[in-house]
């Protein structure tokens, strides 16, 4: 009934669940997560096998072999990497990520995250599908079922039946930790999102913000800088050894926050929070507003400028965000191997600045010190070049450690620049900078970027400057307080309070206790990764 030949392709399928169980002993850290990713895909392997019996053609049986085999052995590599890295299963989250990612930023993802571990295995299953395809070839391994037809026939009805309970059992018990499975059904939901968020933040206006009006105070020039994984604690201005703001720490009259934390550790996560009415708590999909749309209904002429690519799969959230703008310029268009430096956006600040509408909210969107550090600068910021201080003592923590801290002081010029071209405007004018979340480089972990699955307190910790022109502050009569301002302890989901309160713009439900700068504000619990309170933990 099984030839010997059956019992060969059913051990050479079996491979890649052999692979998970010996090395997820090791690499899954929770003993439940082990046995029910043991379950998951024995019931999917079960699932293969029985469909290569109940296929007539041997040529597609042969085919369909092969790529079951070169399927189990991807899902096994990422599964197991991804316990590897983040010590946690592959989660929807993780999956929005992935989706709002173009081929770029995958590849100097990779370039960091590829590991001894992920080496190993992925040689493993080289050699195993090029010994597979080989047994394929000479007719080793068969899926043939050799008795009389109606056995035939009975067994093809018992392993269809297998094959649907093995589905129903994944579907019902285990789709957390089936990979197919929860990508259809995070792409979906994404999708979803999207459109929603298309329907909604995108355009010029919000239906949900109301009474929406602005002080003849409001400043004539706003702009917003949105910096993009700069962690503040590799910033010479919030105490860094290494001198990486030698610019900005020229500059006078700098407001620095040196207690301002980001909601999330991801672009797509922390800006919808971030540049919206979300918060933690109180996420909207239905009925959400951005600042962008606030800045256009109390009638100032907004630009967005960004150095970040506008696609992932499709439009990234913070690209649908910027559509809503009346002008807007995505810079960072061209071929995924060339090189855009953020001082690329400078020709259109410069243009922005000239525009005469009288009242002007200048947002831009950084590359920053995003992951890929080396590409970040010219080589003329080349500039770090001894051994950092680190615990974690090997080459690459010192070369990406430079690079990072390269990136950083590149990123001081870049700030330094648009500050001073917004001086030269002499008008009533503020400057506000902030990350939308940082990169931990080998400080609390061994290795470099950022995931809300590790959530080091560098992921969270962002830099939070604040300039404003000597016209703005007397048109507002302000006598900032800045000692209080600088060591307030905020978090960065209630800016939409703090924005609209500088750029003195009013809406129904503005709070402006959740504004950093009034003096009505109140701190609050600041929680992260859902349920952590971060004073407290920190302290």
């Amino acid at each position: 009934m099984f030839t010997k030949n059956n019992f060969i392709s059913i051990i050479f399928l079996s491979i890649p669940l052999l692979v998970l169980c010996l090395s997820g002993i090791f690499l899954i850290p929770q003993q439940a997560d082990f046995i029910r990713e043991v379950c998951n895909f024995t019931l999917l392997t079960i699932s293969f096998y029985a469909l290569c019996f109940l296929i007539p053609s041997v040529k597609a049986k042969t085919i369909l072999s092969f790529l079951i085999g070169l399927l189990l052995s991807f899902l096994v590599l990422i599964k197991l990497n991804f316990y590897h890295i983040y010590q946690v299963k592959l989660s929807a989250s993780a999956l929005f990520v992935i989706f709002e990612t173009n081929a770029q930023e995958t590849s100097e993802f990779l370039g960091v995250y590829i590991s001894k571990t992920f080496i190993f295995l992925a040689v493993i299953f080289s050699l195993y599908l090029l010994f597979y395809s080989y047994l394929l070839f000479r007719k080793k391994v068969v899926f043939q079922l050799d008795c009389k037809p109606f056995f035939q026939i009975i067994i093809k009805i018992g392993l269809l039946f297998l094959i649907i309970i093995s589905v129903y059992l994944i579907h019902w018990k285990f789709d957390e930790f089936n990979i197919l499975y929860k990508t259809k059904t995070s792409y979906e939901e994404y999708q979803t999102t999207k459109k929603l968020i298309k329907e909604t933040l995108a355009k010029f206006s919000s239906p949900y913000l109301h009474e929406v009006r602005k002080d003849s105070t409001a400043p004539k020039i706003a702009v917003v800088v949105i910096g993009e994984s700069t962690n503040r604690n590799h910033m010479s201005l919030y105490g860094y050894y290494r001198k990486t703001n030698p610019l900005l720490a020229k500059q006078k009259n700098l407001i620095v926050s040196k207690d301002v934390i980001t909601p999330h550790v991801h672009t797509i996560t922390a800006l919808d929070k971030i540049l919206t009415l979300n918060s933690l708590g109180n996420d909207r999909v239905k009925n959400n507003a951005s600042i962008v749309q606030l800045a256009n209904m109390a009638g100032y002429k907004t630009f967005w400028l960004s150095n970040q690519r506008p696609v992932g799969l499709h439009e990234s959230v913070p690209t649908l965000i910027g559509y809503a703008a009346k002008e807007k310029q995505f810079l960072n268009t061209d071929n995924y191997n060339r090189k855009s430096y953020d001082e690329v956006l400078f020709p259109a600040y410069k243009k922005a600045l000239q525009d005469p509408a009288p009242y002007k909210m200048i947002f831009l969107h950084l590359s920053g010190t995003h992951l890929g550090y080396k590409e970040r600068y010219p080589n003329s910021f080349e500039y770090f070049k001894d051994t950092a201080l680190t615990k974690y003592k090997h080459e690459k923590a010192f070369q990406l450690i430079n690079q990072y801290d390269n990136s950083v002081r590149y990123n001081d010029y870049i700030i330094n620049e648009l500050l001073e071209r917004l001086k030269q405007q002499n008008t009533s004018s503020y400057l506000l900078y902030f990350s939308d979340h940082g990169d931990d480089v080998f400080d609390a972990q061994n290795t470099a970027g950022h995931s809300e699955f590790i959530g080091t307190n560098g992921m969270f910790e962002v830099p939070y400057i604040t300039w404003v022109s000597p016209q703005f502050e007397n048109r507002l009569k302000l006598n900032l307080d800045i000692l209080k301002i600088e060591n307030r302890k905020y978090l960065l989901d209630d800016f939409i309070h703090t924005f609209a309160d500088l750029s003195q713009l009013h809406f129904k439900g503005l709070n402006k206790t959740k504004s950093i700068y009034d003096t009505t504000f109140i701190e609050k619990p600041r929680v992260i990764k859902g349920k952590i309170n971060y004073d407290q933990q920190k302290n």
